[in-house]
């Protein structure tokens, strides 16, 4: 199996976030203007996009999903591309996001993302091309992850014999925030910079949970971005070292209760919603200056 279909069959965590933190921000949203396309950054296999974004928008509204892998865009044009909703690869922490295809296609009313940014390490980067991508007023919603056990997972692999080869670098995995004390404040000055004004910032403790162990497992493999650097053969015995360590450390944790056992895979993350502020230019400021005078005048 490849990443791509083991992504797309591991997407229950992100669907069960993101449709709880959708309900509580779709209200806040303008949508004035029902017509258009918006952006999903980080689609991909494109379940999220399918399920919880797309069914909630005005029915003039469409989708332009975006991944950095060519893998999952293929993965998710295949079993998802209609009317509505169409895919293309993009990397959002390019330095050059002016030469890109997508930057072409905008500006868009709104940019979602889930799961996505965390994977960025230069956040002031993807969020000021979130903000150029964005019209004047558009609207943005980003969940980013925070924390989990399973950075500890990595980090001890990357210190067995047997593994250390192919994980030297698992500090650059890391969500941007994980070491932080108060990711919010960052968060928050991040989009400051960038030129948006912030309703809502928020980190939650949160789980994903399962009756089925191996949804679990699933799940902490799909975003383990080690397992395709093992060789073949050796793959089995690096996943089941993951899982191992992950029911030593916690990033897996079963509880029995009268039902069965559950399953779980805790995590933090941070939801927020933001604003692009209209910036007036010197030249329209100086018109519209000279305008008023010349009606004061009047």
């Amino acid at each position: 199996m490849d990443d791509a279909e083991l992504y797309a069959k591991s997407s229950s965590l992100q669907q069960q976030f993101v449709n709880k933190v959708l309900q509580e921000l779709w209200p806040a949203l303008d949508w004035q203007c029902e017509q258009g396309t918006v952006l999903d950054v980080g689609c991909g296999a494109g379940d999220v996009t399918t399920y919880e974004l797309l069914p909630r928008l005005p029915p003039g509204v469409s989708v332009l999903a975006v991944d950095i892998s060519p893998a999952m865009i293929a993965k998710a044009a295949d079993r998802f591309s209609g009317p509505r909703l169409c895919f293309r690869q993009l990397d959002i922490g390019t330095p050059r996001i002016e030469e890109t295809d997508v930057w072409r296609l905008g500006p868009f009313p709104k940019v979602f993302s889930f799961f996505c940014l965390h994977w960025v390490q230069d956040q002031r980067l993807a969020l000021q091309n979130i903000g150029k991508l964005l019209s004047p007023g558009g609207e943005t919603v980003l969940i980013i992850v925070t924390g989990s056990p399973i950075y500890m997972m990595f980090e001890t692999l990357s210190k067995s014999s047997r593994w250390s080869a192919y994980m030297m670098d698992y500090r650059q995995f890391e969500p941007p925030y994980v070491r932080t004390e108060d990711p919010v404040a960052v968060l928050t000055k991040y989009l400051h910079e960038a030129g948006f004004s912030v309703k809502t910032c928020r980190n939650e403790d949160s789980s994903y949970s399962s009756t089925d162990e191996q949804k679990v497992k699933n799940t902490i493999t799909a975003i383990n971005p080690f397992v395709g650097r093992i060789p073949q053969q050796q793959r089995e015995a690096f996943l089941q070292d993951c899982v191992a360590e992950a029911y030593s450390n916690g990033t897996i944790r079963a509880d029995t209760l009268p039902g069965g056992t559950v399953y779980s895979f805790p995590y933090s993350a941070m939801f927020a919603h933001a604003v692009k502020v209209h910036r007036v230019s010197r030249a329209t400021s100086y018109s519209s200056n000279l305008h008023s005078n010349h009606t004061a005048g009047h």
